[in-house]
């Protein structure tokens, strides 16, 4: 057997940073040490919006779903100094560390353990977890001798938007686990808005799908959790949050109580095309949205509309839908920098794909379609409850004309209205002020009959 040891290794080092769940606080100091002296830096996108340097020279590469570019990056940088890798929670459960030992020499890897989500779900419900069967449904699914019910059983899961946590609870009912059993729904782990909901397995079932959670079930209700009320947020109880207008979380760049039409420049955008502040402010009047209100996002983009959406429903939730990774990531962020991340459900999907385990709604806002508008007001109209409202935003007339077509085929359900924004702004060329026009927008506005 072969014994390497690290600090003799030749050459440059790939160093893996368990990033922890999420809050920089929980980051271990040798981590943030690596990072901060990091001249080539790997991670996901919100990773290296939060710790990136903007200045200084260091290069970076976002993870994407394409790993060979992220490992032609680290190859690069690997001839030129160490390359330090982000990942979140622990490298040693299921990152990007596999895929880095399958490319490089293990001996050029270190690895900087990191607090787990699975860590702090535990830390939260006071369960020790030496004991749990850790389970992930990320782009897989456990086998069901993993999930068969036993006495005195204990499983921790990490979810998606797929295996949410209804469908999960749905799943072991089926495999003979009793409906009385303990079922915790850990979500935002670490961040000012975490949320820690128990419940019985039944109870779960029957509640609004989490995505992107950590789930806590247990055959036998922890004694010490009885009686405890079924949500909690770090440090306070939850009356304190009914205002949930006012911005809490760590990272939110200015109050924006009952504020419609938020500036665009307070946006994290990237890349990702978003509705320009005039188009939501018409979108978000024409949807009506009440502050209890269950609404889609769909094609959420930046996730600008999102946020108007949840802001003006402190009551309610947001499920915002939306195919491209960078876009997720930015609806993500988003959320935290306007503190509504709580009430905002993020689906990677192209819709209509991920609409049909949504709860039912009374809005929905649609600013991207692709080729599939018609499924997707198939799928819509299935879940809006009476009386509810779907305003699309159209560029083009094609688009247009398919949305007209459905709803007149669907006359005797929606009344419909449809208007042409154009937006033009005041520029100023040398000593003049000149328009520029924005791109015209058709906005349709449906109300579906009582």
């Amino acid at each position: 057997m072969e014994t390497v040891t690290m600090q003799n290794a030749q050459g440059h080092r790939i160093i893996v940073a368990g990033i922890g769940p999420g809050s920089p606080e929980y980051m271990v100091p040798a981590a943030r040490k690596a990072i901060e002296g990091a001249k080539y830096l790997v991670g996901g996108r919100r990773a290296l919006s939060q710790y990136a340097k903007t200045n200084g020279g260091q290069k970076t590469c976002a993870v994407t779903r394409d790993i060979d570019d992220v490992m032609a990056f680290v190859r690069e940088g690997l001839a030129k100094a160490d390359v330090v890798v982000m990942v979140s929670g622990d490298p040693g459960y299921f990152s990007l560390l596999d895929a880095l030992r399958r490319t490089f020499d293990a001996s050029r890897i270190d690895v900087i353990p990191g607090i787990s989500s699975f860590q702090l779900a535990f830390s939260r419900l006071a369960l020790p977890w030496h004991d749990a069967q850790l389970l992930s449904f990320h782009g897989r699914v456990p086998k069901e001798s993993d999930l068969a019910y036993a006495p005195g059983k204990k499983l921790g899961m990490l979810t998606d938007v797929q295996h949410n946590s209804k469908t999960i609870a749905e799943t072991l009912l089926t495999y003979g686990w009793p409906e009385n059993a303990f079922y915790a729904i850990c979500a935002r782990m670490s961040y000012e808005d975490e949320t820690v909901e128990r419940m019985t397995l039944k109870e779960a079932a029957e509640h609004a799908p989490v995505g992107s959670c950590i789930i806590v079930v247990s055959s036998v209700q922890p004694p010490s959790q009885r009686g405890d009320g079924p949500r909690e947020r770090r440090g306070e109880s939850l009356a304190q949050h009914d205002d949930m207008n006012d911005v809490s979380s760590a990272g939110a760049i200015e109050k924006v109580k009952n504020m419609l039409g938020i500036p665009d420049s307070s946006f994290h955008r990237g890349d990702v095309p978003m509705t320009k502040e005039e188009v939501r402010i018409l979108t978000i009047a024409k949807a009506r949205i009440r502050p209890d209100a269950t609404a889609y996002d769909i094609g959420a983009g930046t996730g600008s509309l999102t946020v108007e959406a949840a802001l003006q429903a402190p009551k309610g939730e947001v499920y915002a839908i939306e195919r491209k990774p960078e876009a997720v990531a930015l609806i993500h962020e988003n959320a935290d920098v306007f503190g509504v991340a709580g009430r905002v459900h993020v689906i990677e999907a192209e819709a209509p794909d991920g609409m049909e385990a949504l709860p039912p709604c009374d809005t929905v806002l649609i600013g991207g379609s692709g080729s599939h508008l018609a499924d997707i007001l198939d799928a819509a109209d299935k879940k809006l409850r009476p009386g509810g409202r779907i305003v699309l935003n159209f560029i083009t007339v094609q688009t247009l004309m398919s949305a007209i077509e459905w709803l007149r085929a669907h006359k005797a359900t929606y009344t419909y209205e449809t208007i042409h924004v154009q937006v033009n702004r005041l520029r100023q060329v040398g000593p003049y002020d000149m328009a520029k026009a924005e791109n015209p927008i058709y906005i349709v506005t449906a109300e579906k009959k009582g």
